[in-house]
């Protein structure tokens, strides 16, 4: 029964191996994880309305029309309405792909 002994000992070999590679994908997958999240990155500058609609080049109307549209994301600290920077961006990329063109708006 030497065969049947080495069989089993290669199975459980097998298991703690399987087991192991388990364990290291989801460490990697956790990590991986932690790096993707937002929150770890850097934080987004807060734009007034004035610098938010400068930086798009678009006046105060317009801009309060985006964000009333749902368009421009905001944020609220106190009594002010702050435009995060990477809404600007994020703005930016999906106005260019409505519109199909890589030109700036005015």
């Amino acid at each position: 029964m030497p065969d049947a002994r080495r069989t089993n000992e290669l199975d459980l070999m097998s298991e703690r191996l399987r087991a192991a590679v388990m364990e290291l994908v989801e460490a990697l997958r956790d990590e991986i994880a932690v790096e993707a999240r937002p929150g770890e990155r850097e934080p987004d500058h807060l734009l007034s309305i004035d610098q938010a609609a400068r930086a798009l080049g678009i006046g105060r109307t317009a801009l309060y029309s985006e964000i009333w549209a749902g368009r421009i994301r905001t944020v609220k600290v106190g009594r002010r309405r702050l435009v995060p920077s990477s809404a600007i961006s994020e703005f930016g990329i999906g106005s260019k792909l409505m519109t199909g063109s890589s030109a700036p708006c005015g």
